[in-house]
């Protein structure tokens, strides 16, 4: 499997060696992990001599997976993860390597935080107690193992703050600052929009108003937001996009100054703001985390 990267910060639960004749095996991990940040563990040992028969080859096997599964099993293919129509689905990690006869070893690996949706990693994962477990056996599925160890972490989920903050009185044809900010404990996505005032839309001796009925609350997702405009209107109306960045781990404070002209009309308009999972698309609709809303109304 692919090697894998550290989390800092986090107190190291170290297993106790396992041993067979003289073979050794330890796992370490850091106890507590975050969804969306890498994971590395840790494996010590030395395989075993060379057996009677003068088998000189053994392969180490480390899985990471949830603990639900129950305790490791004799050996990586019949581990409990892999039985049972799983098939490994539930892996996050792990890897096989070759070993020689009485061959001492460290090797340390991490599982990728976030890859946006092209392969396994721990953002993607479902949060709660993991098991590492390993084993050191005789090359090929299904050997038992002659050496085998665990050890466990908790994975839970990332921890976000928001506060979105509109202009508090607004007048069309002057400017504005929109802002939003917060703290994020992985790197994420933030969009802010602001919603059309309504659908329909009327000329008045005092200029254009609206003339159906507003839009009042925010969709779950951006995507979400811009699939039920689209659907119920027939002018072409659309959600302006204020914001729509990639934001680092940490504290963020995102701004945005407009001009409040065309487009905007003496009404009550939506602010809206999403933070959440950047997927292959570059955008916040794989997964959000935390959203926020606002109103602004613009006067004469």
């Amino acid at each position: 499997m692919a090697a894998c990267a550290a989390i800092g910060g986090a107190a190291m639960l170290a297993a106790p060696a396992a041993s067979l004749a003289d073979g050794s095996l330890a796992l370490s991990v850091g106890s507590q992990q975050v969804a969306g940040l890498p994971i590395t563990y840790t494996v010590t040992g030395t395989s075993p001599a060379p057996d009677p028969s003068g088998v000189s080859s053994y392969e180490l096997d480390v899985i990471v997976r949830p603990a639900s599964f129950g305790p490791c099993g004799p050996d990586s293919f019949d581990d409990p993860s892999e039985q049972n129509g799983n098939e490994g689905a539930s892996i996050i990690g792990g890897q096989q390597t070759q070993l020689g006869a009485s061959q001492s070893f460290t090797y340390r690996t991490t599982i990728p935080g976030n890859l946006q949706g092209r392969g396994l990693d721990t953002l993607t994962s479902p949060v709660g107690p993991y098991l590492v477990c390993g084993w050191i056996g005789y090359v090929g599925l299904g050997q038992p193992g002659l050496v085998s160890t665990s050890a466990s972490f908790s994975l839970r989920a990332p921890r976000f703050t928001m506060k979105l903050s509109a202009p508090s009185r607004p007048r069309l044809g002057r400017k504005g600052t929109f802002a939003v900010r917060g703290t994020s404990e992985i790197s994420a996505h933030m969009t802010v929009e602001v919603l059309p005032a309504c659908f329909a839309l009327r000329n008045t001796s005092a200029g254009v108003r609206c003339a159906g009925r507003p839009l009042r609350s925010c969709k779950a997702t951006p995507a979400a937001e811009d699939n039920y405009i689209g659907e119920n209107n027939d002018l072409g109306i659309q959600a302006v996009t204020l914001i729509s960045k990639e934001i680092p781990r940490g504290a963020f404070n995102l701004t945005r100054r407009v001009t409040f002209g065309g487009g905007w009309i003496p009404a009550r308009h939506m602010v809206c703001a999403w933070l959440g999972i950047t997927n292959t698309d570059g955008d916040a609709d794989s997964k959000v985390y935390l959203a926020a809303s606002g109103v602004v109304t613009p006067t004469p």
